[in-house]
């Protein structure tokens, strides 16, 4: 018996969410909500994704957003070039700077790849590694291979990240449509609700009714749910294999 397929929603991002919520939206538009006996299921449903759209277009149209991306990209930039600068001092010709290479290196290890992570977790993890980087126990190190200032950089970027993320957020927060998560929990059981219901009436009255949407439906779950996979994917090896290189 043909059936949607479940998925996680909240693991989308939210344009991934949009899009997979608006393919489901035509599908059920081209069959029709009467068709398909899901009116009374549908109509919320299709005013819960307005309600999305609506705070989408809130929150990509802060002032402060294209400001984030910048200050984001710029501290990980700096983090990754701090990497590499310590990495090239793993092979100094000086054994002194490759002591302090080594050491400064499993100190950053231990943190991952703080790239990957959202933006109140790196700004977070930034702030702890920066604080453990020039304690007085790992200051001389990083004198010794010359990265004192990188990290002073790193600091101050992750500083002048999270001044403008403070105030995005307070603007967003005096426009109450630009919850975009609140708007996403309320329509994630209105769509529940709609594939629910066609999939009992496709035990009820059969498929055949049924099986052309459910299997459009089905194309989409699929897609979305390899898209997560494939990031959850990545950021698994991205770890093994800091985490491999810190071992080593």
């Amino acid at each position: 018996m043909k059936s949607i397929l479940s998925i996680v929603v909240s693991n989308l991002r939210n344009d991934e969410y949009f899009q997979f919520m608006s393919e489901v939206d035509k599908l059920v538009v081209a069959s029709t909500a009467a068709a398909l006996g899901i009116s009374d299921q549908y109509t919320p449903f299709k005013s819960g994704l307005t309600n999305v759209d609506e705070v989408l277009k809130v929150e990509k149209g802060s002032n402060q957003t294209r400001l984030i991306t910048e200050a984001d990209e710029k501290r990980d930039r700096i983090h990754k070039g701090l990497e590499l600068q310590v990495e090239s001092n793993k092979n100094h010709w000086d054994e002194d700077v490759v002591d302090a290479a080594l050491r400064i290196g499993r100190i950053i290890g231990q943190y991952g790849n703080l790239r990957v992570l959202s933006y109140n977790e790196e700004s977070s993890a930034i702030g702890n590694l920066v604080k453990e980087l020039t304690s007085e126990a790992n200051a001389p190190s990083l004198a010794t291979i010359g990265l004192t200032t990188w990290v002073s950089k790193l600091g101050e970027a992750n500083d002048a990240f999270q001044a403008i993320f403070n105030d995005r957020a307070s603007e967003v927060a005096s426009r109450s449509s630009g919850n975009v998560r609140a708007a996403r929990l309320l329509l994630d059981p209105l769509y529940e609700a709609m594939v629910a219901r066609v999939n009992a009436l496709a035990v009820v009255n059969g498929e055949a009714a049924y099986a052309d949407f459910i299997d459009k439906v089905n194309y989409y779950v699929d897609y979305y749910k390899n898209t997560i996979s494939a990031r959850k994917g990545r950021t698994t090896k991205e770890a093994k294999t800091k985490k491999s290189e810190t071992n080593g």
